[in-house]
């Protein structure tokens, strides 16, 4: 079963995306902020990133290369 690790501040995409995913059989942990990514990755293995692009505080762009540089084979998807 994949792990998959979402990062959306509306609170209904994040809702969503992971149902969508749910149901495709996925692991889901959805956080609403990019400050929380880097602890949860430090906390347990994800398969994949999905992270919105457009977030208070930290960018998708920002995030998806800070998390890049520390996991280079993690899939990272825009949004």
């Amino acid at each position: 079963m994949k792990r998959i690790l979402i990062v959306e501040d509306d609170e209904n995409e994040r809702f969503t995306l992971a149902r969508v995913l749910e149901r495709a059989g996925c692991t889901v942990v959805s956080l609403p902020r990019a400050d929380d990514v880097l602890a949860a990755l430090a906390e347990a293995p994800y398969d994949a990133l999905i992270t919105d692009m457009m977030m208070p505080g930290t960018d998708g762009v920002s995030l998806a290369r800070s998390v890049a540089s520390r996991h280079p084979d993690m899939p990272i998807i825009l949004t």
